[in-house]
């Protein structure tokens, strides 16, 4: 910078727009810009000040040794992260947020290699480091992509290990948890995360639109869970995917089953899965006949994998109606 500028600079209020005329001295001679401006020119301009931001705290704290950042007080740490936090809110007022999140990277680094010298430090430490870690987090949520979604993840783990924090900041570590979660599909937790977000602030708008895009999120995975079991289970046993199926109502095919003797076992899965249990402790021989509406289901997996020691599955077609059948296997 021209020195000139800078005095004038420093000369300055927040919002001040005043206008300058330099001395050749500050424009060029022992403390000018050779050789853009003459030895013998003056400069006139116009400032328009829009914010001043003090970062000589950060500057001085930055440039110290271990050793000293070690021995200086609490208060010139505290200087020196508010002054990189104006200047990341300062960044991302002009657009820049990758900057922002470097600044308070930074920041966040200097306050978790802060030793605490006593009680009172610990909890003043843990305000301002509450308040450095939301706006981190919150901002590499904003951010996107998955390395950003991860590195927020560990803030707020970072954040509810802190002392003393607030409703409201509890309020954003569940609900930024519970959204990134979602995103990860990880719909149990999320749902967890969110739940408790609600209970601290009930009625929030921006929750209740989250619990809702989780509700959409798990019908969807549920579809595609189920047709993925379908398909997974007619391969196991060998039949084609467009293996043709007689649409018949499920009253209709039960009726059937049963007034022409076929053994039928278990019409949900909470009686299906306490027969097999029943079936695992004696050493007869079992067959669990099932419609095919039953198999259709994501908790067919569940059998396919975890009692693929105990069990065989078929696949049987009577008078049309197509059954799949459960075979103890011999002791």
């Amino acid at each position: 910078m021209i020195p000139g500028v800078e005095v004038a600079l420093r000369s300055m209020k927040n919002d001040e727009q005043s206008y300058f005329l330099i001395h050749p001295d500050y424009a060029y001679g022992a403390l000018g810009m050779p050789p853009r401006i003459l030895p013998d020119c003056w400069i006139f301009c116009m400032i328009h000040l829009l914010r001043w931001y003090d970062c000589a705290s950060a500057t001085e704290y930055e440039q110290m040794t271990e050793e000293e950042r070690a021995a200086a007080p609490w208060s010139t740490l505290r200087k020196a992260v508010e002054s990189l936090v104006t200047a990341a809110k300062a960044a991302e007022s002009r657009g820049d947020a990758g900057h922002a999140v470097r600044l308070l990277n930074k920041a966040k680094g200097w306050l978790l290699n802060r030793g605490m010298k006593s009680e009172e430090e610990e909890l003043e430490i843990s305000e301002v480091s509450a308040k450095v870690f939301r706006l981190l987090f919150i901002r590499l949520f904003k951010l996107g992509s998955e390395k950003n979604y991860k590195t927020a993840l560990k803030t707020i783990n970072e954040t509810l290990h802190l002392k003393g924090l607030s409703d409201l900041a509890l309020t954003q570590c569940y609900f930024y948890k519970g959204a990134i979660l979602r995103i990860f599909k990880d719909f149990k937790k999320a749902r967890y995360f969110l739940t408790e977000a609600s209970k601290l602030r009930n009625r929030d708008e921006k929750i209740l639109n989250e619990l809702e895009e989780l509700e959409k999120d798990e019908n969807k995975e549920k579809e595609l869970e189920r047709a993925f079991a379908a398909k997974a289970v007619r391969g196991s046993i060998g039949i084609p995917a467009s293996h043709p199926q007689k649409s018949v109502a499920e009253k209709d095919l039960i009726n059937y089953l049963t007034s022409n003797g076929v053994k039928l076992e278990g019409l949900d899965w909470e009686s299906v899965l306490e027969k097999v249990e029943s079936f695992r402790n004696d050493g007869a021989r079992h067959e669990l006949i099932l419609p095919d509406f039953m198999c259709l289901d994501m908790e067919m997996m569940k059998f396919v994998k975890n009692l693929s020691d105990y069990f065989r599955l078929s696949f049987e077609e009577v008078e049309g109606f197509q059954l799949f059948k459960i075979v103890k296997r011999k002791n």
